[in-house]
């Protein structure tokens, strides 16, 4: 489809539903920008994203590095596990070359470094990649010492158990559970169910429930998850209709790597906490 606004009928439909998600920049905006680096995020905040998110790691010396895979070969060309790695080897490295010879030169940025460079407005998104219990001291530690309020933080993660106890270390952090959804053969409802979903959330204290872009994702399954007193958010998104169709859902946030081309395409702001 054409990345122009969307049909003023269908634009106009969405105040009287539900009020506009925020967009979250996905590795920042990385659809314009390489991916988890400062160019990515700050190019989220000119584009007045309602948030960003990042990927983090910690490294072989105790820091906490902005990357997505837990190697740095797919971005940098340089085959580094980041668990077994300094801080100053990582920090040698090109992450940005990748996406054009204009970024040549963005480094892999540490978590501090994003802290600082995030817009007063923005929420920040901040994934704990793996199940490692012993990132959680450091990543309060970088929350205390920045001047992003802790309320402003969103811990995600696909590992029920670390969320949990990230949960009860930085209680003034909102906490999302990331999960993937299928589609039962037998009833063609999605898996797992929103009673399950509803389950492992509240299991771990979550507060809500963070899912994979699905065709599936519908009303029944909104409605059940929002009666469940959980928020809900989606990831990621980069068609303006779909993005609508999630709009029009309710759901309170949407993760995308074109955060201007949505909030532009949908024709909504978004809204402030």
């Amino acid at each position: 489809m054409k990345l122009g606004f969307l049909p003023l009928a269908a634009v106009m439909l969405l105040p009287a539903l539900h009020a506009a998600p925020l967009y979250i920049a996905h590795r920042g905006s990385s659809g314009e920008a390489p991916e988890n680096t400062l160019a990515a995020f700050k190019l989220a905040g000119r584009q007045l994203a309602d948030g960003v998110e990042c990927d983090i790691h910690r490294t072989r010396d105790n820091r906490l590095v902005i990357c997505h895979d837990p190697n740095t070969k797919r971005t940098t060309g340089v085959d580094l596990k980041i668990s077994e790695s300094n801080l100053a080897e990582l920090r040698r490295l090109d992450a940005g070359k990748f996406k054009g010879e204009e970024f040549k030169g963005e480094a892999l940025p540490q978590l501090s470094e994003l802290l600082r460079v995030v817009t007063p407005e923005q929420l920040v998104y901040i994934e704990l990649k793996e199940d490692d219990p012993l990132i959680l001291p450091l990543v309060k530690e970088e929350l205390k010492k920045s001047r992003v309020p802790m309320e402003r933080i969103r811990l995600i993660s696909f590992h029920p158990s670390l969320l949990k106890l990230a949960k009860e270390q930085m209680p003034d952090c909102k906490t999302y559970y990331l999960r993937g959804l299928g589609t039962d053969r037998a009833t063609g409802r999605p898996t797992p169910s929103a009673e399950e979903l509803i389950r492992l959330a509240r299991a771990i204290n979550a507060d809500g429930l963070d899912l994979c872009r699905h065709p599936k994702l519908d009303a029944e399954l909104v409605k059940a998850i929002r009666d469940g007193g959980l928020e809900l958010h989606v990831w990621t998104v980069d068609s303006p209709m779909e993005a609508l169709r999630y709009a029009a859902l309710g759901v309170d946030s949407i993760t995308t790597n074109y955060p201007k081309r949505l909030k532009d395409s949908v024709g909504r702001q978004g809204r402030g906490e």
